[in-house]
């Protein structure tokens, strides 16, 4: 993969809004476009928002066929939300009319096909602006008029191949056999037509129920023969290679040309959270949306595996993350908020972002939080952030330094104890939820005002801390990598448990596949080069002064529809949709 700055291909100007003032948009007085991200993929359409300093928010599917949506709530989410999935093409230009940055992924499963051979078939988004039967509408034409051998595309699970031995979920979808070239062709070139719509081009695709096909699959143990073993460990070996090999066929088909920028390849794998299903085939992909990521936080070993997960597959190998929580914030208790929150700016890079509650139109405070961005890269091992504690799966004390703070974790089930260098104000936050028809935003505070004072601090089991310099944020829209910042434990910064900052720099983020990390910046606030993409090497040391800023329950995870509301009504709006969640153990 090819990792670069992004430059926007226009002049993007400033958002037409039908009554809200500048004020009102996130981050607080930060000018619209969003600064664009350093580490991400050449070509995009357009360019990933860096989240180094900012939270923002990524939402499912905010069309007005799914859920009310009046004009005031329309001109919060593109001031508000950084975008969105599985939506026509009419709604998300009228999302860039106000703002033309606003992203959107179009949905397709990630292996599987909705058979209208199959009983009670059901409908999906089949077009740009169509609601039909995927089968019907789109893959048995393909196949006929490619002259192409139809069962070749399905996966089996004996031979010779049949209709009989197809293996199948519930859904209903058969499962598609991810290494035949009568499938890649025609996924493509479907995703290729669906994306690429002359008005403005989608940001990528999003991938569902992207975990490895054992939950709930048909016939039982239908592995046994093609991954030449019955166990689930038989199974993941034969998977991840297939499932890798696949992603990249698809990043390569996506690459720019032909017409069409760079689409990004963005798989559900669910909360990576199960203890066979190490995800390999995430090298592959531009990224994870982990899904139901709230089932990550309920015990030390969960939050192990999805966290170091995360790191190694997904923000150390500068790709996106989309963290999805499914419940709404006011359904959390305060402590799962915090620790869902901390979580995210403990793995998090320039290129994650997260919701909570789906696609509903909320917000809470802690999205505000700012610490004035993280200092380094996230590592690939996630033990590398420990200061306290076994680790692993009993968990352990986890600290991100930050420009003007820092974030503590702590995933185990016993208090830690962590030095404090100087006085720090920890964030404490309460209140937010849905925002009103005319743009009302919920009831909700967040302060800096209790005081830690420097020296020995016992962060409780399970729970976080966020803290902050006394002195506050830098002004807004500054991020790591100006003379400004020294950062905790650099040049002017608060101290802390960090290495430098960004007023000593350090070096490259870890390459990514085949990819060499970037030498140490030197200088007064350089950075190092970026991570390696796919077979390339990282950029070279940053100058002086002048370097850029850079198995427990879990969900299986497709957001469907329930069959009978699928009428189109002319060939742009589809009837209301009932959400369902697969949900696997």
């Amino acid at each position: 993969m090819q990792w670069g700055r992004f430059l926007p291909f226009a002049a993007l100007g400033l958002l037409t809004l039908s009554g809200h003032a500048w004020a009102d948009s996130h981050p607080p007085g930060v000018t619209y476009p969003l600064k664009p991200a350093v580490l991400q993929p050449d070509g995009l359409a357009q360019p990933l928002p860096s989240t180094r300093r900012y939270v923002l928010v990524w939402k499912d599917q905010l069309a007005d066929a799914v859920i009310s949506i009046s004009a005031a709530q329309k001109d919060f989410i593109v001031t508000h939300y950084v975008g969105s999935q599985k939506l026509f093409q009419s709604q998300i230009d009228e999302y860039r009319q106000k703002n033309p940055n606003f992203l959107m992924l179009v949905y397709h499963l990630a292996y599987g096909l909705n058979g209208a051979d199959q009983a009670n078939p059901v409908g999906n988004i089949t077009g740009v602006n169509k609601w039909g039967q995927e089968d019907t509408d789109n893959f048995t034409p393909y196949v006929q008029s490619k002259g192409l051998t139809r069962e070749n595309a399905y996966q089996h699970s004996t031979s010779p191949a049949s209709q009989s031995n197809r293996v199948s979920y519930p859904d209903p979808y058969w499962l598609m056999d991810v290494a035949s070239t009568e499938w890649r062709s025609y996924l493509f070139d479907t995703l290729l037509e669906w994306q690429g719509y002359p008005t403005a081009k989608a940001t990528g695709v999003f991938l569902d129920v992207g975990f490895p096909p054992w939950y709930s699959y048909q016939p039982d143990g239908w592995w046994a023969e093609p991954a030449g073993g019955a166990s689930r460990q038989a199974l993941i070996a034969w998977w991840n290679p297939r499932a890798k090999d696949y992603f990249n066929a698809m990043r390569a088909a996506f690459a720019p040309g032909n017409g069409h920028p760079r689409y990004l390849v963005i798989p559900n794998p669910d909360a990576l959270v199960d203890g066979t299903d190490e995800p390999e085939f995430l090298e592959g992909t531009d990224g994870a949306f982990t899904e139901n990521w709230q089932v990550a936080m309920s015990n030390p070993g969960d939050w192990n595996l999805s966290a170091r997960r995360v790191c190694k597959y997904v923000t150390s190998a500068a790709k996106v993350w989309m963290v999805d929580i499914t419940q709404a914030g006011t359904s959390l208790s305060q402590a799962d908020r915090e620790m869902i929150l901390g979580s995210f700016l403990l793995l998090r890079n320039a290129t994650s972002y997260i919701m909570l509650g789906g696609g509903d139109i909320t917000w809470y405070p802690e999205y505000e939080i700012d610490l004035g961005g993280y200092e380094q890269e996230p590592p690939a091992d996630l033990e590398s952030l420990r200061v306290a504690g076994d680790g692993a799966a009993q968990g352990g004390l986890y600290l991100r330094p930050h420009v003007r703070g820092m974030v503590l974790v702590n995933s185990s089930a016993s208090a830690q104890s962590y030095t404090l260098p100087s006085a720090m104000k920890r964030a404490v936050w309460s209140g937010g939820g849905e925002v009103t028809a005319d743009g009302t935003l919920p009831s909700q505070t967040l302060t800096y005002d209790l005081d830690v004072p420097a020296g020995p601090l016992q962060v409780p089991a399970r729970s976080v801390m966020i803290l902050r310099d006394p002195a506050g944020a830098p002004p807004p829209g500054e991020e790591p990598g100006s003379t400004q910042d020294g950062g905790t434990g650099g040049s002017g910064g608060t101290g802390g448990g960090g290495s430098g900052g960004s007023g000593a720099a350090g070096g490259g983020a870890t390459g990514g596949s085949g990819g060499n990390a970037g030498a140490a910046g030197t200088g007064a606030s350089s950075k190092g080069g970026a991570a390696g993409g796919a077979g390339a090497s990282a950029g070279a040391a940053g100058s002086a002064n002048a370097a850029a800023s850079d198995d427990s329950g879990g969900c299986g995870c497709r957001t469907g529809r329930s069959r009978g509301v699928a009428e189109m009504i002319g060939a742009v709006l589809f009837a209301a949709v009932a959400l369902r969640r697969r949900r696997r153990r």
